[in-house]
């Protein structure tokens, strides 16, 4: 093989062709991941239909420049006119020609990328590189030919567990499957292609599409229950989502019907996927994820952090100091309760066992892990820390008694978080020399699984110790979302006012087991009542103090603290399942009774419209405090921290969904002192503006 080339043709900015012998090779360069923009498209598209009109040419590598393979299409081309050459046009072209094609993957080829590779007629992979298909995670389906070619390639039980899981596969498992042809070392990539079109080329066979291969969907390959099976499996886990729906049909007809009828069907599910409120607010969040990362106006660089001090050995300060161990961190745990850091090494050790036992890591990665975390009784040991937790009971004088030590430990540059969840940030700073070093990281328990994190800027908090607080959340893998000082932060805040508002219908007719089958219709894993129960009703009740004020101060008195005592807002049999109790509707009715309160049925709809209103309000008056930032990071929080279902896209865009005008003659009919209209959601209502995409001095209509 001659590996003599000329310094290559460019077709367009972005792509380029050069010559390696016989075979023409095709280079995509267009930074940062090689997006499929127009040009792109283009580009492959043109020097395709070149090298099929070269004589001189056998056959064609396409391979791309920089770290990765192409990235899939452009989401915010949902939705708008066709850009030509269209994605699946480019795909024909690939499909069409006449001459063997070879894609040179390394990086990632996801989505639509993926779907490049399979419309080549070979693929070589190099080592290291992913491959899947994510678009379920955006309520879409492979809409370029992904859902006909993949059954063909790899079967279609292997493609649907790809499609419906959208996990990702590294190289060896794509070999395995028969995802890629080969496997080879990085620096040998673009050789190994060459050298496989040639060897294609030179062998005489026809071309080899992946459309019309047949072995894999033949009736004898194909389980015959595989598709009723994949239903009553959505039937159990997720009956309300379409896009799985979508692609089961899809696969189906990859099995069932010829390649080009399949594509039709799969072009028509795909667009009336991308047309649904399922799929819009699923590309909503997808998106708010990316920009949460990006608080505007913050340019600030993020210090380095080798070694992180947590204070608290409790259920908290042992969730974070284990989820700082898993970013790779140092981490320095300190309580004075020798028994509590003796019971936090046990649980790490506990956790780590399994997660060998489920082959998530070795014995000695775990052992690491472990090993990474120092215990000690004495505040001192921090005094090598970048960054230091303070993870302690939610008192303020006890924060700051602990604050204050913390300050004369630490060096001048270390900076001082609080893990507080109602506090003010900015009294607790006080107590330090330096409150710009001071920043809140509001943590959800279990801290080592749940993923978000409310990063709370005070109003000295610098620049840069929000930069090293977001990117110690990157390492984390957590989602960390910029909020204001104010009590409940944004998360609880709502919350409250969402608890405020259940309460209100229970003495206007709905009783505790509507409410949270209403909210676990739409979309949680549970309602208020049942997560009361859960965790304990008597949690803050005080026995000296009760004076039967309250439905759950009169539970409490009757000792119906929940799940653990067998009763609480539902009846507990033997199983933890709850059943509505008489008595409990009992106590409803006669505190409504002596409140004045007229009682009346409420539907599910009703129910859901007053909660999410309630929310909705409180997260309009946090934007016109300038709490939080943006209305899409408000969705953040509550995506990812309180169970609101990813496919509603929080509810901020479930309410512009739902219609603000609606949202906001719920507001009214709540008729709770403390939530009056917000200012912002009445000005936007008269606007024609929209509350997800609100920011301070950018439009929100549309």
């Amino acid at each position: 093989m001659c590996e003599t080339a000329d310094t290559g043709t460019a077709v367009n900015g972005v792509v380029r062709v050069q010559t390696r012998g016989s075979i023409s090779v095709i280079e995509v360069d267009s930074p940062p991941v090689n997006a499929l923009s127009r040009d792109v498209r283009a580009g492959v598209s043109s020097a395709v239909v070149a090298a099929n009109e070269d004589p001189d040419v056998v056959a064609l590598v396409i391979t791309c420049a920089g770290r990765t393979w192409m990235a899939g299409a452009d989401i915010k081309e949902f939705g708008g006119p066709p850009l030509e050459p269209t994605f699946t046009r480019m795909i024909g072209v690939l499909d069409g020609s006449v001459k063997p094609i070879v894609a040179a993957v390394h990086g990632t080829a996801l989505g639509g990328g993926l779907e490049l590779a399979l419309a080549c007629h070979h693929r070589v992979a190099a080592t290291g590189t992913v491959l899947g298909s994510p678009e379920i995670k955006l309520g879409l389906l492979p809409g370029a030919g992904g859902t006909q070619r993949l059954p063909r390639l790899i079967g279609p039980v292997a493609a649907l567990d790809l499609i419906l899981t959208a996990r990702n596969v590294a190289a060896d498992e794509a070999l395995a499957l028969g995802l890629v042809d080969a496997v080879v070392p990085s620096d040998e990539l673009r050789r190994a292609a060459i050298a496989t079109a040639l060897e294609v080329a030179a062998s005489g066979q026809p071309v080899r599409r992946v459309r019309d291969l047949s072995e894999r969907i033949a009736p004898d390959a194909v389980p015959a229950d595989l598709f009723t099976e994949a239903r009553m499996n959505l039937s159990r886990s997720t009956p309300d989502l379409l896009a799985p729906q979508y692609c089961i049909r899809c696969v189906e007809a990859a099995v069932t019907m010829p390649f080009d009828d399949g594509v039709a069907l799969e072009r028509e599910l795909f667009y009336e996927l991308v047309d649904t409120s399922q799929s819009r607010a699923l590309r909503h969040v997808f998106a708010a994820e990316r920009r949460v990362k990006r608080p505007p106006g913050e340019s600030a660089s993020a210090r380095d952090v080798q070694a992180v001090g947590v204070v608290g050995a409790g259920t908290m300060g042992s969730g974070i100091a284990m989820a700082l161990a898993d970013a790779g961190y140092r981490v320095h745990l300190v309580d004075s309760d020798r028994g509590a850091l003796e019971r936090s090494d046990t649980s790490a050790a506990a956790r780590y066992q399994r997660m060998v036992g489920r082959g998530e890591l070795s014995e000695a990665a775990a052992r690491a892990r472990r090993d990474s975390i120092g215990r000690s009784e004495e505040l001192v040991s921090l005094r090598a820390c970048d960054v230091v937790i303070e993870a302690v009971v939610e008192r303020s004088d006890v924060k700051k008694a602990l604050l204050r030590q913390v300050d004369e430990v630490l060096g001048a540059d270390a900076i001082i978080a609080s893990n507080t969840s109602t506090l003010d940030l900015d009294d607790l700073a006080s107590v330090i020399g330096d409150p710009s070093r001071v920043i809140g990281l509001h943590f959800f328990s279990p801290a080592h699984i749940m993923t978000l994190v409310e990063v709370v800027r005070g109003r000295h908090t610098s620049p840069d110790a929000l930069a090293t607080a977001l990117d110690m959340c990157r390492r984390m893998n957590k989602t960390g979302v910029v909020v204001g000082v104010c009590p409940g932060f944004v998360g609880n805040r709502m919350l409250l006012r969402r608890t405020a508002a259940a309460d209100a219908l229970l003495l206007q007719g709905a009783m505790p087991w509507e409410i949270d089958a209403a909210l676990v219709s739409f979309g949680f894993k549970m309602g208020p009542y049942q997560m009361s129960d859960l965790i304990g009703l008597d949690v803050l009740w005080n026995r000296e103090t009760t004076s039967s004020a309250t439905i759950r101060e009169v539970l409490c008195e009757q000792g119906r603290f929940g799940q653990k005592a067998g009763a609480g807002f539902y009846d507990y049999a033997e199983s933890r399942r709850g059943a509505p109790s008489e008595q409990v509707a009992d106590i409803v009715r006669g505190f409504a009774r002596r409140s004045g309160q007229t009682q009346r049925a409420f539907g599910p709809d009703e129910i859901v419209d007053r909660l999410m209103a309630a929310l909705v309000n409180e997260g309009a008056k946090l934007l016109d405090e300038g709490i939080a930032t943006r209305g899409s990071d408000i969705d953040v929080v509550w995506v990812h921290g309180y169970g609101f279902p990813r496919h509603r896209g929080g509810p901020m865009f479930f309410a512009d969904e739902r219609g603000l005008d609606r949202m906001l003659a719920s507001v009214e009919e709540l008729g709770i002192p403390e939530q009056e209209p917000a200012p912002l959601l009445t000005r936007l209502v008269s606007e024609g503006g929209r509350l997800a995409t609100y920011e301070p001095g950018v439009p929100s209509s549309g």
